[in-house]
């Protein structure tokens, strides 16, 4: 499934790309998630600019990110142990 969101505020699109792929163990559901954002007409032209503009795209693709997923999937994430 892919799923196009225009992002007026920042003159920007979303891509949503989610697909099921084979599990890596038997009898789970693989999900991969890709979060495109992107910009392509009126970028900031100074390097300051343009790394607040990246921060505000990181923000959004979290956000984005936070949207596409439920409390109960949220649960299965755990921090990595070094």
């Amino acid at each position: 499934m892919q799923i196009v969101i225009p992002l007026d505020d920042l003159n920007s699109i979303a891509l949503i790309n989610e697909t099921i792929i084979d599990p890596a163990v038997p009898g789970v559901v693989s999900v991969v998630l890709d979060i495109d954002i992107f910009c392509t007409d009126d970028i900031p032209d100074t390097e300051e600019d343009i790394w607040t503009f990246f921060e505000l795209l990181r923000e959004r693709k979290n956000n984005v990110f936070e949207a596409c997923i439920t409390d109960k999937a949220r649960e299965l994430f755990q921090p990595c142990q070094p």
